[in-house]
């Protein structure tokens, strides 16, 4: 899913992949990352970045502008140790401060959520109440 800087799709514009969007009314309004395993805050940060200095969304002939997105980013734990690692706090302090930038800076992200795997199922409800709120009913997915 790829998302481009500017007005014009070309190799130079292009920012990044992501691996799902949801579009509605021709603007995308959620952005879902999964980071499956480097979660190390340049991997977290990094997509969002990227994703927040886009301006649209195009493949094939379709164009869809970035305008108040949600950003999903999941994070997994699998190769984590639970006893020792004091990355789940890191990245819910760095997800702290994403929030701030999406209210701060003028940017198509209006919102970031982070979401560990393992807490997938409890996070279901916020994900599906963010999915309806911009009336949209499934994502496209890469």
């Amino acid at each position: 899913m790829p998302l481009f800087m500017g007005d014009q799709k070309g190799f130079e514009n292009k920012v990044c992949d992501v691996d799902a969007l949801i579009v509605r009314d021709r603007q995308v309004r959620i952005i879902v990352e999964i980071e499956e395993s480097n979660i190390k805050p340049t991997q977290i940060c990094g997509k969002f970045l990227t994703s927040a200095l886009a301006s649209f969304y195009s493949y094939r002939d379709r164009k869809c502008a970035l305008r108040e997105v949600t950003f999903v980013q999941v994070l997994s734990s699998a190769a984590l140790d639970p006893e020792r690692t004091r990355k789940r706090l890191q990245a819910e302090q760095i997800a702290g401060r994403l929030q701030e930038f999406c209210r701060a800076e003028p940017n198509p992200i209006s919102e970031y959520m982070l979401v560990w795997d393992v807490d997938v199922d409890r996070e279901a409800d916020r994900f599906r109440r963010a999915v309806q709120a911009v009336g949209a009913d499934s994502p496209d997915s890469a």
